[in-house]
């Protein structure tokens, strides 16, 4: 038996030397010397600053005391891999042939010094590592980390990271937890992880901001370098998804100084909801802007956003990796429905491709535009009235019915709005309305009160799947019941009462939090209001 392990580690060896002596005549000088631990890199389309390698150049690898220690002539289809790049063998104390796991690797190509992206480290016998972006030492690229907690989470980053949604899946530490993301350019663009075939947002770039949902605590390691100094953010009048770019905190007046005169609200988010209103800093909860955080802003015009520091260029041309997408200029709100449709059909036959499709309340009013196409509607928002847009007023809210048309005709059913986020399927329609299927009341349901903020009176919607006899109380915050607003029967379907912000004993309710519940033999509800004067 011992005799075999001698013949078995003498073969090893004379294979080892082979490969020594192999690697050794192409690589001029240096010599790589192969141990049996390694790990590999590889790349089917490698890039140095944005240019594709050539057949024929050679890919080096270096541990932190700069032992040649891997390499790779890039191949006729330009590609190379997998590289081999060695441990020190831990078995001879003479000789440093490679690198130890937890070195960071460095390159050359050609002989010349690049950085990566990602950068690599020497991790375990056999991990395989993709390394397609090389640059030049020239310019270093950094990265920055950032840490999203389970739920919604309002982010941004500041490096020149644009590419496909992949690529943004593919940094994160776990991209399956990643669940829900969207922003908005002109409109809104989603990415639903439970339907990515529906999905409108393929794409991401450094000039927005984004809500992502996740699933749990993760992390996403965003690479790049910082934007040009000429870069800049273009803007639209409404509302807007923006990102930081700064490297500190900044006040919003000093940090949104290049559109100070057209702002009217700025929303962010850190386990809740934070908000800057102009002229409102008794109540602002936000009042400056921190890296890693997105911005959702409203303006009254279009503009360029300019962050301190940044000169704007106006020959400097601004390009985005996201398709921007006309609206029919629907007014747009920060709540919305999303219809979708896998095959529609009108009086049984299929819709064309490119049909226009819209949504309109019963005031005629457009509230969501789309276009069909290859036998699909993609996730389309239907927006909804919110507490932040004036402009809003004329949509509907949850419970109410909006018309579907197709190429200006109007179709059937009508779409009953849920609550903000839910999806809608639609499929048959009919443009003759006693042919499309009965519309029935839904389930219980206790809809926010709008407008949310308020300051006179609000109102509360309720819809009911049959005739109940309802309470609705009004409570502060230390659960005393301060009114009850309705106490009788209700009709099935959509109810809507009134609070004029009045107490029991007839007094006007002070400024402060409350809270309304809903109460029927078989459902209780609460949502909680905010009451500003």
């Amino acid at each position: 038996m011992r005799s075999s392990y001698i013949v078995i580690f003498a073969v090893v060896s004379i294979l080892l030397s082979s490969m020594a002596i192999s690697v050794y005549s192409d690589s001029l000088n240096d010599e790589v010397i192969p141990t049996i631990h390694w790990i590999n890199v590889y790349c089917h389309q490698p890039t140095l600053d944005g240019v594709a390698l050539a057949p024929g150049d050679t890919v080096k690898a270096y541990d932190p005391d700069g032992v040649y220690c891997g390499t790779y002539i890039v191949r006729s289809d330009g590609g190379f891999g997998f590289m081999a790049i060695y441990r020190d063998d831990v078995y001879t104390s003479e000789i440093d042939e490679g690198a130890d796991p937890g070195n960071l690797i460095s390159f050359k190509i050609n002989n010349t010094s690049v950085t990566t992206i990602p950068e690599v480290y020497w991790t375990g016998f056999g991990d395989k590592i993709e390394i397609c972006e090389f640059h030049l030492d020239t310019a270093i690229p950094e990265c920055d980390t950032l840490d999203l907690n389970e739920g919604w989470n309002l982010i941004s980053w500041s490096r020149d990271f644009s590419g496909s949604l992949d690529d943004l899946l593919s940094h994160a530490s776990n991209p399956s937890a990643i669940t829900y993301i969207y922003t908005i350019d002109d409109s809104l663009l989603i990415y639903d992880s439970t339907l990515p075939e529906y999905s409108t947002l393929d794409s991401v770039d450094y000039h927005y901001g984004y809500w992502v949902k996740v699933a749990e605590d993760i992390q996403i390691e965003i690479c790049g370098f910082p934007p040009e100094t000429d870069d800049f953010i273009v803007v639209s009048s409404g509302w807007n998804l923006i990102p930081y770019w700064p490297d500190d905190s900044l006040q919003i007046e000093t940090a949104l100084a290049s559109v100070y005169d057209n702002l009217e609200t700025v929303l962010s988010f850190s386990s809740n909801g934070l908000v800057w209103v102009p002229d409102y800093e008794l109540f602002n909860t936000l009042d400056s802007m921190i890296p890693g955080y997105g911005y959702c802003t409203k303006l009254s015009t279009d503009g360029s956003l300019q962050y301190p520091g940044w000169e704007f260029s106006p020959v400097r041309p601004f390009t985005t990796t996201t398709e921007r997408v006309a609206v029919n200029n629907t007014v747009q709100s920060l709540k919305w429905n999303l219809v979708y449709s896998g095959g529609m059909t009108l009086d049984g036959t299929p819709v064309i491709y490119g049909s226009n499709i819209d949504f309109r309340t019963n005031d005629g009013e457009i509230c969501g535009s789309a276009v069909y196409k290859n036998d699909m509607l993609k996730l389309s928002p239907i927006y909804m009235r919110d507490a932040y847009c004036d402009e809003s007023n004329m949509l509907a809210s949850p419970g109410d019915m909006v018309t579907v048309y197709i190429n200006n005709t109007p179709v059937y059913p009508s779409i009953k709005l849920e609550s903000h986020g839910r999806r809608i399927v639609i499929g048959d329609l009919y443009t003759d309305p006693s042919l499309s299927p009965e519309i029935k009341p839904g389930p219980f349901t206790l809809y926010q009160n709008y407008p949310n903020p308020f300051n006179a009176a609000t109102t509360i919607s309720f819809e009911l799947p049959n005739a109940s006899e309802v309470r609705l109380s009004v409570y502060n915050i230390l659960g005393q019941n301060v009114a009850t607003i309705a106490d009788s029967e209700y009709p099935a379907g959509l109810n809507r009462v009134e609070w004029s912000g009045t107490l029991a004993d007839g007094s006007e309710a002070p400024s402060g939090v409350y809270f309304y519940r809903l109460s029927t033999d078989s459902f209780t509800e609460t949502n909680k209001m905010l009451l500003m004067k």
